[in-house]
C-alpha cells in the first residue's frame, strides 16, 4: 500500500514528489527474508539498512531510476487496519496503485508532524470536506502518544 506521497496526489493537493512511501504486511518470521529480497533488488540508502529496518521497521532503499523508497513494515493495529481499508486508484491510464484512505493519510501525516505534512492535512481536509471525520479510539491514542513525544511507539 502506498501510504503518503502518491496518496497525497489522490486525496490532497497534487504536488511534485521524488520518493515513494510504502507499507507492507509481512509475517514476523518472514521479515528478514523479505528485507534480504528487497536489498538484493534495491540499493540501500544507508550501510546498516537491514539492521535499521529490523530496529525501526522501515527499509530505506533507492530504485535504479533514482527514486527513494521508504518501505515500512506494518506492525501496529492501525497500520494493519489501514492496509485493510486501502483501495486501488488509477493515477493514469493503466497505472493503478493501492493507497490508504484519506482519513488514514491524515493520521500518518499528523504523526510525522513536519510542516509539509501539516500543510498536506489542510489540503486533504479542504479537498475531501471532512465534517464527519472523528478519529477512532486507537487512532486517537496513537496521536496522543505522538504529541507526548513517544515517536517510536507512535510511528505508523
Amino acid at each position: 500500500m502506498e501510504g503518503s506521497r502518491l496518496a497525497v496526489q489522490r486525496w490532497g493537493e497534487p504536488r511534485l514528489t521524488t520518493d515513494v512511501d510504502a507499507t507492507v504486511l509481512v509475517q514476523q518470521a518472514d521479515e528478514a527474508r523479505f528485507l534480504d529480497a528487497c536489498l538484493a533488488r534495491f540499493q540501500p540508502r544507508r550501510p546498516d539498512a537491514r539492521e535499521f529496518a529490523l530496529a525501526y521497521r522501515v527499509l530505506l532503499v533507492g530504485a535504479a531510476n533514482r527514486v527513494d523508497l521508504d518501505i515500512s513494515l506494518a506492525d501496529y493495529a492501525f497500520e494493519i487496519e489501514a492496509i485493510d481499508r486501502a483501495t486501488p486508484h488509477e493515477f493514469d491510464a493503466g497505472a493503478v496503485l493501492t493507497t490508504c484512505s484519506a482519513e488514514d493519510l491524515i493520521v500518518y501525516k499528523a504523526v510525522a508532524g513536519r510542516p509539509r505534512d501539516l500543510s498536506d492535512i489542510e489540503t486533504i481536509v479542504a479537498r475531501e470536506r471532512f465534517s464527519r471525520c472523528r478519529p477512532r479510539p486507537p487512532v486517537a491514542a496513537t496521536l496522543r502518544r505522538a504529541e507526548a513525544g513517544d515517536r517510536h511507539r507512535a510511528t505508523l
